[in-house]
């Protein structure tokens, strides 16, 4: 990797950093190590909530600005005052660039029955860890929701209906590996990458070259915003219907190709 480039690194988390099925990220343990030591910011940019991702930084030793709820919102932690100059008392600095939350559950609440919606907010834990896969209290943390709602229609086919109808109230629909999210029409991973590369960049006068990986199609915006995109497959072999100039096509589902790729990119022995 040549000393003079600067690299920042943004993830996607489900199917991409961490296994579909069991949400390990142990294959790519090397590149992060990688990362940490070189001091390469890795930032998460996921449809999870605030507590799933504080909980996974802690695990992986990380400190670093993370975006939350498909660009829902910008935490900037104390610790991240070098290349974002986050020297505030508070735990975070928090840029909001979705709805609220509330904002978000009433209108599927409206929509409920005429679409046959079903959002977090009508499940219980138990329906989020059947769903999801997760452990009882992963997915209480994932039922923490800031500013998204994610949700199952009875009938796909009725997407292009449902988004004219958010679309007229400032809303719209993305999708997931597992669901759809009911996000605000100006929010999107791309919007919240662009404006976390562009407070790096103005507070250091660094050029950074950057990365991001995804595997869905709502990682297309994040993935259009950078300079390397990687397209990870999804848990069956299958790519996203997403294309790129110069896009990176990942050789393996999940975390290894995950590590794969970026071993190759960063020159990783």
């Amino acid at each position: 990797m040549p000393d003079s480039t600067h690299y920042i690194v943004f993830t996607d988390l489900d199917a991409t950093l961490l296994d579909h099925e069991t949400y390990s990220h142990a294959p790519a343990q090397p590149s992060i190590d990688f990362l940490i030591s070189e001091d390469i910011p890795l930032i998460f940019v996921t449809s999870k909530t605030r507590p799933e991702v504080e909980i996974l930084q802690k695990k992986l030793g990380l400190c670093a600005p993370f975006i939350i709820e498909n660009g829902g919102a910008i935490f900037i932690p104390r610790c991240c005052s070098r290349l974002f100059k986050a020297d505030h008392n508070a735990e975070y600095e928090i840029i909001t660039l979705g709805e609220q939350y509330d904002a978000c559950t009433s209108l599927l609440d409206s929509l409920k029955s005429q679409f046959g919606l079903r959002g977090f907010s009508h499940m219980h834990h138990a329906e989020v860890a059947e769903r999801t896969g997760l452990h009882s209290d992963g997915a209480a943390m994932a039922k923490e929701r800031f500013c998204t709602e994610p949700f199952i229609m009875e009938d796909d086919s009725r997407l292009p209906e449902l988004e004219a109808v958010v679309a007229a109230e400032g809303f719209t629909v993305t999708k997931g590996g597992r669901f759809y999210h009911l996000i605000g029409k100006n929010q999107s991973k791309g919007v919240a990458v662009k404006a976390l590369m562009e407070r790096a960049e103005n507070e250091t006068g660094i050029t950074f070259r950057s990365i991001a990986l995804g595997d869905s199609e709502n990682d297309f915006s994040m993935l259009q915003s950078v300079d390397i995109p990687v397209l990870i497959p999804k848990h069956d072999g299958q790519y996203a219907g997403i294309n790129l100039p110069g896009m990176i096509k990942a050789p393996f589902p999940g975390p290894k190709g995950w590590n794969s790729v970026l071993q190759e990119i960063l020159g990783v022995a």
